[in-house]
């Protein structure tokens, strides 16, 4: 038997040993206040060509505005016409005529820089350009070409830097602090690759040292792929934000209202009765009756510990909690009493819930008689 037990036990220590470990906890940015893109800057070149098409459209999509193109020096659009008899051709961009019916006599070649094309546009701000260049022969070429050099990426395309998920450095801290890691994702689908990308980060209102951050710097993302950064920080816990008028204190009871930007999970507290916020509201705690309730879920005992007092392992929900300490009084702390406990009369006292104690004697009882009948009856 002896034997039997050691090897279930060997067993068992190597399936936990075997065991997968868990992953860090993520929180998305419904969860928590994570940071957010403030400014982007970065480089691309995209160049395209095309010929012997009497009409010609192209969707380009830029990382930011057009007019951040202007002063840039190969010119954005050219036209070569490879026939001697000449060529007769117009472009448009977003409904806007930028040539109309331009001639090239013979075989040559014309350009339009980004500053006349700007000035064409009714709006230069765009990112999109749809493009449409019609020609009255196929005896031509089309060159398109874009460049940005440190260009600032558009508000409508900052959401190639995306905020996704934020995990803990450490353990969460409700009056304290702790460091965090969000996970920042950009993807390019632009049709060209992004390099020298610079991304400057804003941070939320519990950050603890606010420290602009440049992510990706002078990374390249080619396209159709996906990186991943990081930025780590350290934020304050909810309750560095508590004031006296978010507790209200009464014999025995201390009710705290607590605002949190960020959901916490297994998170740690430890409550000094000498800040200022507490104002002598726990002066006459008892431990020894001491229950603490989050939002209606109460805290095990094994959770908390004198010093004053220290919490583990409970969960803060992003936005309103509710925090109830409660205790029994004595008389002469405190400024309350309680009414002393009502004996109960033998008849109802239970030995466990629902077992009443006459019952279980009444069966201890029947056991002994018929033990001593069984030994009278072995003795004949």
């Amino acid at each position: 038997m002896k034997r039997l037990v050691i090897l279930g036990a060997f067993l068992f220590a190597l399936s936990l040993a075997l065991a997968p470990t868990s992953s860090a906890e993520w929180y998305d940015s419904g969860d928590r206040a994570t940071v957010s893109i403030e400014s982007a800057t970065l480089d691309f070149e995209y160049g395209i060509s095309d010929d012997s098409q009497m009409t010609y459209s192209k969707t380009v999509y830029l990382p930011c505005d057009y007019v951040e193109l202007i002063g840039m020096v190969d010119p954005v659009i050219t036209v070569n016409c490879t026939d001697a008899g000449g060529l007769t051709y117009s472009v448009e961009i977003n409904g806007d005529t930028v040539v109309n019916n331009a001639v090239i006599g013979g075989a040559g070649s014309h350009t339009r820089t980004a500053s006349y094309v700007a000035g064409q546009l009714t709006d230069n701000t765009t990112t999109t350009l749809y493009i449409n260049i019609t020609g009255n022969n196929t005896n031509n070429e089309i060159f398109l070409y874009f460049e940005g050099d440190d260009v600032p990426v558009s508000s409508t395309w900052i959401a190639l830097a995306d905020i996704t998920q934020e995990d803990d450095g450490d353990t969460p801290s409700v009056g304290g602090i702790w460091s965090v890691r969000d996970n920042l994702t950009i993807t390019n689908t632009l049709g060209y690759d992004l390099t020298d990308i610079d991304v400057k980060v804003d941070y939320p209102s519990t950050v603890v040292s606010d420290n602009p951050t440049l992510w990706f710097n002078d990374s390249s993302v080619s396209n159709g792929n996906t990186d991943t950064g990081y930025i780590e920080y350290q934020k304050y816990g909810p309750a560095n934000e508590l004031d006296e008028d978010d507790v209200t204190a009464t014999d025995g009871s201390v009710i705290v209202d607590l605002q949190s930007d960020d959901k916490l999970e297994g998170a740690e507290w430890e409550i000094d009765f000498n800040d200022d916020v507490w104002d002598g509201a726990f002066d006459d705690i008892d431990y020894d009756t001491l229950t603490i309730e989050i939002n209606g879920d109460e805290v095990e005992e094994d959770d908390w510990e004198q010093g004053s007092l220290i919490i583990e392992n409970i969960d803060i929900d992003e936005g309103e909690n509710e925090i109830e300490f409660t205790w029994t009084t004595t008389g002469g702390t405190g400024g309350g009493t309680t009414t002393p406990d009502e004996e109960v009369p033998f008849t109802e006292q239970e030995i466990a819930p629902g077992v009443p104690t006459w019952t279980v004697l009444a069966i201890a009882g029947i056991i002994v008689i018929a033990i001593i009948a069984v030994f009278a009856i072995e003795k004949k």
